[in-house]
């Protein structure tokens, strides 16, 4: 309808776009990960990562087994001419390496997908899985390189191809912001820090300038800086208010306020886990704060219960 908004990056097609938004980049992407097995939440983990995956435990041995299989699937996707890769086959690679053969941190992956961008050079969604591999093995300086490639493509005429990269250019612009925070997460002293906020400030500027005022991606980004910025009070403002307006949907959102509010409100904090409980129920990360808020406010045999199922 006129005036609706990609839930994920706020765009409304009353700014950009064809007559009829449809959020392109997003819905390739949720067919591309609707078998995958990763659920990246968005949370500060024991060293304050941001950004930590939420793994289901494989046997090694049953894993093992699938070592040839996956060598054969590698094969068939080298044998391939770069023009004639697909998205969703780029995808499910990148899944099978993830889980049989982590050690090879997507080799075969970024090989088809050097052949397929070499092919088509200005496809944003290659171009953001390449920058997205990068991320996720905290290369962050690549990985802003990366998502830079997909900023400097040229705008396309209003259609289905221009609003293609109109999105993919807000996420890319987000993804760098978020590259800075991991950098933050790195750094050794407070300039070095200090500077990498005022740096992640640039990067909320340049999105600011894509997406309307109000936009959920904004609220959310604000969240992240002020919690590197040990401005714990505005993050949980900005993180209820983001989580309001997108109906504690997004784990992430979720996930940050019973962060932020662990030491000094631990009422909101658990009503917070055992909201990501309700949409991930093994997320082990969310059942052991769960866990820790319950011995705080004395409900002891629930803690216990839900360390054990964490250690299950």
């Amino acid at each position: 309808p006129r005036g609706a908004r990609c839930p994920r990056c706020g765009a409304s097609r009353q700014r950009r776009g064809p007559r009829t938004h449809i959020f392109i980049p997003h819905m390739r992407e949720a067919r591309a990960h609707e078998i995958e097995r990763h659920q990246y939440i968005g949370q500060r983990g024991e060293n304050g990562d941001f950004e930590n995956r939420h793994r289901f435990g494989q046997p090694r041995e049953a894993v093992a087994e699938l070592l040839p299989r996956l060598q054969t699937v590698r094969e068939t996707m080298f044998q391939q001419d770069g023009a004639s890769s697909n998205l969703l086959q780029i995808a499910r690679l990148r899944l099978l390496e993830s889980i049989i053969d982590p050690d090879s941190k997507n080799a075969a992956t970024l090989r088809v997908l050097d052949s397929a961008i070499a092919a088509r050079p200005e496809d944003p969604d290659l171009l953001a899985i390449r920058a997205r591999i990068s991320f996720e093995q905290r290369d962050f300086a690549k990985a802003i390189d990366q998502y830079q490639a997909i900023v400097d493509l040229k705008p396309r005429p209003v259609s289905l191809e221009g609003m293609r990269r109109y999105l993919r250019r807000v996420e890319a612009v987000s993804q760098q912001a978020e590259c800075v925070l991991g950098m933050w997460e790195q750094a050794t002293s407070a300039e070095e820090r200090a500077s990498l906020i005022e740096r992640a400030g640039k990067y909320r500027l340049a999105l600011a300038a894509e997406l309307p005022t109000d936009a959920p991606a904004l609220l959310l980004l604000d969240a992240k800086i002020a919690i590197a910025s040990g401005r714990d009070s505005d993050a949980q403002r900005l993180l209820a208010t983001y989580n309001e307006r997108t109906l504690s949907s997004d784990v992430q959102g979720v996930w940050l306020l019973g962060q932020v509010t662990m030491r000094s409100q631990p009422g909101i904090a658990r009503r917070q886990f055992e909201r990501v409980l309700e949409m991930q129920p093994q997320n082990s990360a969310a059942m052991v704060a769960l866990a820790t808020m319950e011995s705080q406010l004395q409900n002891h045999p629930r803690a216990i219960e839900l360390y054990q199922r964490a250690l299950v």
